[in-house]
């Protein structure tokens, strides 16, 4: 599934991105029962080590307890389909890179989500860069990603 390109599109995005700033007021309502956090991704890796963090800071303050739970699998996509499947009531939050949302709509013919519809941004944690490099192997006829 590809995105639309649309003004419209991003300007919902950004809408909710921006819109997420109030997300606090609501873990309020939740604070009595256990917040979990779903890393798409294994214990121990980069992503996990940031979202315990996150949890740390969370306990107690937002709600009673976190639980930060590994759901690994299909790339990250079990983990991303678990958030999705939660109850949309704000106790399951998604702690994840960007590329989940962002890249694998216009890399898989099919998923199971839609980044826009089934997710609302709550808050940016951290920043990373990407690059992509060609060994020596790759012809030189290959300059650019597209070829």
């Amino acid at each position: 599934m590809d995105l639309p390109a649309s003004n419209g599109s991003r300007r919902r995005f950004l809408g909710l991105a921006i819109g997420s700033l109030c997300v606090p007021a609501a873990f309020a309502q939740i604070a009595a029962r256990p917040l979990r956090i779903i890393v798409p991704f294994p214990a121990g890796g980069g992503t996990d080590v940031l979202a315990r963090i996150v949890a740390d800071r969370l306990r107690g303050s937002y709600a009673s307890a976190v639980i930060v739970e590994n759901r690994v699998g299909a790339s990250g996509r079990l983990g991303v389909e678990a958030v999705k499947n939660a109850e949309p009531d704000g106790g399951t939050l998604l702690f994840t890179p960007d590329f989940l949302l962002t890249v694998y709509p216009h890399s898989f013919r099919k998923l199971s989500y839609d980044p826009v519809a089934d997710f609302a941004p709550v808050a940016l944690v951290a920043r990373s860069a990407l690059a992509l490099c060609a060994g020596p192997a790759v012809p030189p006829s290959v300059r650019s990603a597209r070829d």
